[in-house]
C-alpha cells in the first residue's frame, strides 16, 4: 500500500511552510523465490536477488504548472537482508517538471533509453527472460516529453561517468568521471501507447569502450584483436497487442560490440489473463552474437510462467524456462542474467531452470 507523508515526517529536513508545500511517497516490493537451475547434473538455489527494493519519490508544486521532484530507489536481497549494489544505486534523480508534467529535465542516474522503453516486453514475471541491455545510466542529464498515448525522451551520460556509463553486457568497473579517452553516453527513445497496442523504438550509444572486465576465460579464446567487450551501440524495437483475454508481446534488438562483434536479442510471448486473478506467460527468445565472422553464441529458450495475485499488492508465481546453447566450452552468466557460451565448441549445452516465489508490493 502506498503511503504519503508529509517530507518533515519523512526526512526531517524540511521547515515552516515549505513542508506543507511538498510531499513524499515511500514505496517497494519485497519477493523471494526458491529459484533451481540444473545443468550436468550440478543445481543452484538463490532468493530472487535484487528484485525486492525500497524507494522514496517526492514532489513540490512550484506554480504555475512548474514542479520539482525527486526518486531515489534502493535494492536488496530479501532472502539475506543484505544491500545488492551501493545505497539507492537503482535510481537517484533530481529534476523539474513543467506544462503540468508534460516536460520533464532530471538528473542523476536513472534508465537508459532502451530501458525505458524495453524492461516489460516480453518478460516473465521474473526475469528468466532475457533484455537487451540493463541498465541505470550515471551522471545522466535526462528529458522526456508525454502527450496522451505518446512518449519521447532522450539522455546524455559525462565522459566515462561511472563503470562504463551503463549497466550494459560486461562492461567496465574502472572508469572514473571524466577519464581521458572516454565517451560520454547517448540515446532517444520513442513509445505510442494506446489502449490496447503499443509500438516503441529506442537507440544509445554507450560507449563502453575499457573492456576492463573481460573474462580471463574469454581472453584465452579470442583473437588478439579482440580485446574490448563492451557495447559500443545498440538499438531495440518493441510491439505489443491485446485482444483481450491475450496479449502478444514481441521485441528485436541488435548491438554493436568494439572490435567487430554483434549480438543480436529477439523475443516474443503471450500473456493470457485466465481470470481476474490469474495470468499464464509463454515466452520464446533467440540470441545469437558473432565476431569477425565466427558465432561465438547461440542460444535459444522457451519459458512458461504463471501469477496468481491474492490481492491488489500480493502475488504467488511460478515459472519454468528450457534453455539450449548451441556454442560453447562452458558458460557464464552475464550482468543482464543471460547465460553465455564460451566459444570455439559446438557442443550443445541443455539445461532448466524454474523458480516458485511471493512478492508484496506497497
Amino acid at each position: 500500500m502506498k503511503q504519503t507523508l508529509l517530507a518533515l515526517a519523512v526526512l526531517g529536513s524540511f521547515a515552516g511552510a515549505a513542508s506543507a508545500a511538498s510531499s513524499v511517497t515511500l514505496y517497494g516490493k519485497v519477493e523471494t523465490a526458491y529459484q533451481n537451475q540444473t545443468k550436468d547434473n550440478l543445481s543452484t538455489t538463490q532468493g530472487a536477488a535484487g528484485e525486492s527494493r525500497l524507494g522514496f519519490k517526492g514532489t513540490e508544486d512550484l506554480g504555475n504548472g512548474m514542479s520539482a521532484f525527486f526518486q531515489l530507489e534502493h535494492k536488496i536481497n530479501a532472502d539475506t537482508g543484505a544491500n545488492n549494489g551501493d545505497f539507492f544505486e537503482e535510481k537517484s534523480i533530481v529534476g523539474l517538471s513543467f506544462a503540468n508534467g508534460a516536460h520533464k529535465i532530471y538528473f542523476g542516474k536513472s534508465n537508459s533509453p532502451i530501458d525505458r522503453i524495453g524492461n516489460n516486453v516480453g518478460h516473465l514475471s521474473t526475469d528468466i527472460a532475457v533484455k537487451s541491455s540493463m541498465g541505470g545510466w550515471r551522471n545522466g542529464a535526462y528529458y522526456d516529453y508525454t502527450s496522451g498515448a505518446l512518449s519521447v525522451g532522450a539522455a546524455v551520460t559525462t565522459k566515462g561517468g561511472a563503470a562504463g556509463n551503463s549497466s550494459t553486457t560486461i562492461s567496465s568497473g574502472t572508469v572514473t568521471e571524466g577519464q581521458s579517452g572516454t565517451k560520454s553516453s547517448y540515446g532517444a527513445y520513442v513509445l505510442y501507447a494506446p489502449t490496447n497496442w503499443s509500438l516503441g523504438a529506442a537507440w544509445q550509444a554507450d560507449n563502453d569502450n575499457t573492456g576492463a572486465n573481460v573474462p580471463s576465460a574469454y581472453k584465452a579464446q579470442l583473437p588478439d584483436t579482440f580485446n574490448v567487450w563492451g557495447i559500443k551501440n545498440e538499438w531495440l524495437v518493441t510491439g505489443s497487442y491485446t485482444y483481450k483475454p491475450v496479449t502478444f508481446n514481441a521485441s528485436y534488438a541488435a548491438a554493436k560490440f568494439y572490435n567487430d562483434a554483434k549480438r543480436k536479442i529477439w523475443q516474443a510471448s503471450l500473456v493470457g489473463q485466465l481470470t481476474s486473478n490469474d495470468k499464464l506467460f509463454v515466452n520464446y527468445n533467440n540470441i545469437k552474437t558473432t565476431s569477425l565472422g565466427a558465432t561465438m553464441e547461440k542460444q535459444y529458450q522457451y519459458g512458461l510462467g504463471y501469477i496468481h495475485s491474492l490481492s491488489k499488492r500480493t502475488e504467488i508465481f511460478a515459472n519454468v524456462a528450457l534453455v539450449n546453447s548451441k556454442a560453447g566450452l562452458s558458460t557464464t552468466v552475464d550482468s543482464d542474467g543471460n547465460t553465455i557460451a564460451i566459444p570455439d565448441s559446438n557442443d550443445p549445452i541443455k539445461y532448466t531452470k524454474w523458480d516458485i516465489g511471493l512478492r508484496h508490493s506497497f
